[in-house]
């Protein structure tokens, strides 16, 4: 993620999905700023473990709401303009009722899970590559602000991704993972570096993990690994146009006889570009990056939000522009994750990359 203000402005439509937490609580608030947060390590979470939220439909389109909500699509959290942040009803999500209504649509929480079902046609999972690259720049777990606490970004979040590539269910998926930044970026410590060495694309053509079938125990330990071992340690900077462009190659490259199927990449960060050259440090310049193959290569952007914490009820947003890398990339919106509830935060993860699974393989 990058710290600071981000220097362009998200069209406001379409909006981002959201993807809320079990206990109904509160999403970040809107802002344009940002800043580097630490804590406890989170066990990896057991997908069997993690309470699922049950998917509701409103007039808008479908969104993971509270088990216990009262009246299904009033606790919808609003971004930006206040508008519902949710995907479209005819996203061809399993279980989601594409016929418009006035009010909210049935939605069966099981189909298209484990069982068949007449109603929803059948994932074309094999061969199905997710590329991730995941965001570990210091925002996501430095111990100086709040809403960049690592025990409410960094380890919940990547319990949920452990989960996803360790479950079962995820079997007839190959994946990749690639870390951004990557170490030639200066570190809290030596923060007065004005080095943009971690900025070149051909430096994230080779992820730390490559194409694995799924699923492996190899990403939780990557995962586990990349965390640094002090706040000190943590890397500044978000060369996120390098990492779209050097994973958009990688998975051209990537040999159709070992990987036949459908191929896409799934970026994850808490904001926008930052600390490489003034000309790359532009969101508009990495949705043109992501356009340039959505057809062959869709891009998906799930957004890892600033948390709501006691000593910070209004944390900045730092993710809303980003909704414009998932257009680009054509796959509509982005799946923006509150991490408020670390107790929730895994599931929620493991819900955004089932629904790109699901979109990525119809």
């Amino acid at each position: 993620m990058a710290e600071g203000d981000a220097s362009t402005t998200p069209s406001p439509d379409p909006t981002p999905e959201v993807v809320e937490p079990a206990s109904g609580g509160e999403a970040p608030a809107i802002s344009d700023a940002g800043a580097p947060g630490g804590g406890d390590v989170l066990p990896s979470a057991n997908p069997s473990q993690v309470p699922t939220p049950t998917p509701q439909v409103t007039a808008g389109g479908v969104g993971v709401m509270p088990r216990d909500a009262s009246v299904p699509g009033d606790s919808q959290t609003p971004v930006g303009d206040g508008s519902t942040v949710v995907p479209s009803a005819d996203s061809g999500l399993p279980g989601v009722d594409p016929t418009p209504s006035d009010g909210p649509a049935a939605v069966d929480a099981d189909a298209g899970a484990s069982g068949d079902t007449d109603a929803v046609e059948p994932m074309r999972m094999d061969g199905l590559l997710l590329a991730v690259a995941f965001d570990k720049a210091a925002s996501m777990g430095y111990g100086g602000t709040p809403y960049y606490d690592a025990a409410l970004k960094w380890d919940p979040v990547v319990a949920g991704l452990t989960a996803f590539f360790s479950a079962a269910d995820s079997a007839g998926l190959s994946s990749s993972l690639t870390f951004f930044p990557n170490d030639e970026a200066p570190s809290v410590g030596n923060s007065g570096s004005s080095s943009t060495a971690f900025c070149d694309p051909a430096d994230y053509q080779v992820p730390e993990v490559g194409v694995t079938a799924l699923p492996s125990s190899a990403f939780g330990d990557a995962l586990q690994a990349a965390k640094p071992p002090s706040d000190q340690a943590w890397l500044v900077g978000t060369p996120t146009l390098a990492v779209v462009s050097g994973t958009l190659e990688f998975l051209r490259g990537v040999d159709a006889s070992a990987s036949p199927g459908r191929r896409a990449l799934v970026l994850i960060t808490d904001g926008p570009p930052k600390h490489c050259d003034d000309s790359v440090n532009d969101v508009g310049l990495v949705a043109d990056e992501a356009s340039k193959f959505a057809a062959e290569i869709p891009t998906y952007v799930i957004g890892i939000g600033n948390p709501v914490t006691d000593s910070e009820p209004n944390p900045p947003d730092t993710i809303s522009e980003l909704q414009r890398v998932a257009e680009a990339g054509g796959t509509e919106n982005m799946y923006v994750i509150d991490t408020s509830d670390p107790n929730q935060t895994p599931q929620l993860v493991v819900d955004a990359l089932n629904a790109i699974r699901r979109h990525a393989s119809r």
